[in-house]
């Protein structure tokens, strides 16, 4: 949860016990991809103040179908309807941020490593 406050995308500061909760709107999930990806421009379109089931849905379905793209293993990944009732689902959801990390967060170091470990082993 760190990672995601250091990115200073959240209106307030996340927390155990309040992270399910602002999942379930797809904001913030959306949030996190377009801060990691922002070529994917998935916050044109979003709705920012979604309420009801359907809007909420319609933004994680954006979010799922932008993570789908970028390589992200379905088998992980909760539907949008386990992530609109998150409370209920809170184990899938903790396994949706890690994919998010370790598919968006860490792409960049990912793509570096072999260039890293290669300067590591000339200055040895």
């Amino acid at each position: 949860m760190r990672w995601i406050n250091t990115l200073d995308i959240s209106r307030e500061l996340l927390t155990i016990n309040n992270i399910i909760e602002e999942m379930k709107s797809g904001v913030l999930i959306c949030q996190l991809l377009n801060f990691h990806s922002p070529k994917l421009d998935l916050m044109n379109g979003v709705n920012l103040k979604a309420i009801s089931r359907k809007q909420c849905i319609n933004n994680i379905e954006r979010a799922l179908q932008a993570m789908y793209q970028k390589g992200a293993p379905s088998r992980f990944i909760p539907t949008a309807d386990e992530i609109y009732e998150a409370d209920k689902n809170q184990n899938r959801i903790w396994i949706l941020i890690k994919v998010i990390f370790d598919v968006f967060a860490m792409s960049d170091v990912n793509k570096l490593s072999p260039y890293i470990l290669k300067w590591i082993s000339m200055s040895l």
